[in-house]
């Protein structure tokens, strides 16, 4: 410092014998200060004293600042941004302001206030840098790694919620609409208990009082949707502590396990069901015994692990497992069989025949033993490997959004404007089959059936309109060539109300479909003839006598009657007798045209619906052909069997009911009947 400087910062502290090692004192702790500069200043903007390590980023120097002004010294730039706060310094007010290195790479908090003498008065000014890079730095990485965090989370076909301790929820995430269809606005400041179905709720409040004393609950209840119905969810709640271990929030995951539950409930009617969902689940799952050897294992567990079917049944479930998840894995296990626990739930590492591990959420609960048959475990292994390591790539993200990684989707890509793939889950080659490097760049809707993709390109020209839409249900091709049917859900992202692309999560439901498909068919068709059931005639006729009346275009029924059905029965067998009523189902839809209905109302005793009869001669005509086809002769387990109908037809009139129309019908067989059999009586309404 120069001898002017010197006495100039000297001068600032008022007459004291001791200024001068005071001052050499603060010199020297001041050149110490990493990643900081202070600069002392007096009324006419003179630099007094410059030190500090941070002066070297704007290439300044105490040897070039010291003892000249500030507008003098500094360049243009540099006074520009520090004359105001040094004006406002000798003005007696203290403030703060940002600055950045010329390269950018530096980031500094700069702060500037008055200096005052013994009694008050302004006298100069003091300005202190401190370099805030590292700060910076980690407050950006945290906050993009929460984004990223928040991203996952928001776009999985789940939906987040945070409560109080006493339930009373605090936030809750956007994806709650597409699944509830409740605004998260709607729900935020009631208690997440009001939405809880009232058979649920006390187990519901006993399981979530142990949360407040630390405990993480997973469980399943129905939720109300927004339309007043109720819907299976599956969740997971955990507690929130703050730096004493108080808890002081719930954090809960929640998924829709609606179509699961219904699943699982169409499966237990039967086991021939429950097997073929094994087979064909995209699931690991597998029978045991209480002992822990593996009896039987369905193709996704012997995908998972690399193992062939025979190998896996040659083995225990130890012998696949991670030598430190064994200890929970046979503590789970024997919880089971002893009855302390109902399911078996255990994250653990299986071993792979590779040699590579996949974690996986194991779980389990025990079929009690039979008359033929030892007690055995059922179990089931998803394959959550991606994401624990996504969990663990982000645990430096906020505890809340940490705990949803164990709720991600099968397969989530991500999607540009123009449908081309920009990224996509390692999931998509288990569960699809194709590998995610080859489909980077190429259109997303080339993977779907042809029939599918409006459905997607409708989706995608209402984001433009800031609307989005339940899940979608589109058929996915493998790469093996067969089609999986997947719950779509979509979630547009936008950049400033920009959208810049979609985000899509995939579930495999083509099981559930075709359950549901299966149990639909069921409920409306006759298991024996295959032509439809009372239930779906009586739905189809109400529905055509419903439709506008057109002249000369009535609605058509005969009652069709097999004739000494009993006696096929007596002389040939009830297999016989069945093998009649299916031929005669057979013939009758033969006869009739494909838009008729032909159905099994009883034991022997089919009706015909018939649209567009012009009268009722063309009636008498269709029902005498009918006749005829039946009278053919039937050859049966090498037997020729004559097998006649007596024919009763009706014109359905305007307005009759259902039920009328058919006693009609049956009153015009009866009469056919009573004239010998094998004969058509028809009926006029207006008769």
């Amino acid at each position: 410092m120069a001898a002017g400087s010197d006495a100039r910062w000297l001068a600032l502290s008022g007459p004291d014998a001791r200024q001068a090692d005071v001052a050499a004192a603060i010199r020297a702790a001041l050149e110490e200060l990493p990643g900081s500069s202070v600069s002392v200043f007096d009324r006419d903007l003179r630099y007094l004293l410059v030190r500090g390590t941070a002066l070297a980023s704007g290439g300044l120097t105490a040897g070039k600042l010291e003892g000249g002004r500030a507008p003098d010294v500094l360049e243009p730039d540099v006074w520009e941004f520090y004359g105001p706060l040094y004006e406002a310094a000798l003005g007696g007010e203290r403030t703060k302001a940002d600055l950045s290195s010329r390269d950018g790479l530096r980031h500094y908090v700069v702060r500037v206030g008055p200096v005052r003498a013994d009694g008050g008065a302004v006298v100069g000014g003091v300005a202190i840098a401190s370099d805030v890079t590292e700060e910076r730095n980690a407050l950006a990485e945290l906050s993009e790694s929460k984004e990223r965090y928040r991203l996952l989370a928001e776009n999985s076909s789940d939906f987040v919620m945070r409560t109080t301790p006493d339930g009373v929820i605090e936030w809750i995430s956007d994806s709650m609409t597409s699944v509830l269809g409740w605004e998260p606005d709607e729900m935020v400041g009631l208690r997440s208990l009001d939405f809880a179905h009232p058979d649920d709720v006390a187990a519901v409040r006993s399981a979530t009082s142990e949360v407040n004393l630390g405990s993480t609950i997973s469980g399943r209840l129905r939720v109300r949707a927004k339309d007043g119905s109720y819907r299976w969810m599956s969740r997971t709640l955990r507690p929130l502590h703050d730096d004493t271990g108080t808890v002081v929030a719930r954090v809960s995951g929640w998924r829709d396990v609606q179509q699961e539950v219904e699943a699982e409930q169409a499966r237990e009617a039967s086991e021939e069901i429950f097997r073929l969902a094994m087979d064909s689940s995209a699931i690991g799952m597998f029978f045991g015994t209480v002992e822990g050897r593996f009896v039987r294992v369905n193709p996704a567990m012997c995908r998972m692990l690399g193992y062939s079917a025979d190998d896996l049944t040659s083995m225990t479930f130890w012998d696949v497992t991670h030598a430190e998840d064994l200890t929970a894995s046979k503590d789970g296990l024997l919880a089971l069989v002893r009855g302390d626990v109902r399911v078996s739930r255990v994250r653990k590492r299986y071993l792979a025949r590779s040699g590579g591990t996949v974690w996986a959420d194991m779980t389990a609960v025990l079929v009690p033993e039979r008359d033929d048959r030892p007690a055995q475990v059922i179990g089931q292994a998803v394959d959550v490997s991606v994401e624990v390591a996504n969990f663990q790539a982000l645990q430096g993200a906020a505890h809340e959004f940490q705990m949803l990684a164990e709720n991600a989707t099968d397969v989530v890509y991500r999607v540009s404007l123009a449908g081309d793939f920009e990224w996509v889950s390692p999931s998509m080659a288990t569960v699809l089959g194709w590998e995610p490097s080859t489909l980077i760049g190429t259109q997303s809707t080339a993977l779907m059936e042809p029939e599918d993709r409006p459905l997607v390109l409708e989706r995608r020209a209402s984001f433009a309109q800031g609307r989005n839409g339940p899940a979608l249900l589109l058929r996915f091709r493998t790469s093996s060539g067969g089609v999986r049917e997947m719950s779509a859900t979509t979630h547009p992202i936008f950049d400033d109300d920009v959208h810049t692309g979609t985000v899509i999560g995939l579930r495999d439901v083509t099981e559930e479909q075709r359950i549901r498909r299966e149990l639909a068919y069921r409920a409306s068709h006759d298991s024996l003839t295959g032509v439809a059931n009372r239930d779906d005639l009586m739905t189809r006729l109400r529905r055509r006598l419903e439709l506008p009346e057109e002249p000369e275009r009535a609605v058509g029924v005969l009652f069709c009657d097999v004739d000494n059905l009993k006696s096929v029965n007596d002389a040939y067998g009830h297999p016989t007798g069945d093998t009649v009523l299916a031929m005669v189902a057979e013939r009758l839809v033969g006869v009739v045209r494909s838009h008729d209905v032909v159905a099994r109302i009883g034991g022997d005793e089919f009706v015909v619906v018939m649209t567009e009869v012009e009268s009722l001669a063309q009636l008498a005509q269709i029902a005498d052909k009918c006749r005829r086809a039946v009278a053919a002769p039937m050859d049966i387990d090498g037997r020729t069997l004559e097998v006649t109908v007596s024919v009763g037809g009706v014109l359905a009139a305007t307005n009759e009911e259902p039920d009328e129309v058919l006693k009609r019908a049956d009153g015009a067989v009866y009469r056919a009947k009573e004239s010998g059999r094998n004969r058509v009586v028809v009926d006029d309404a207006a008769l």
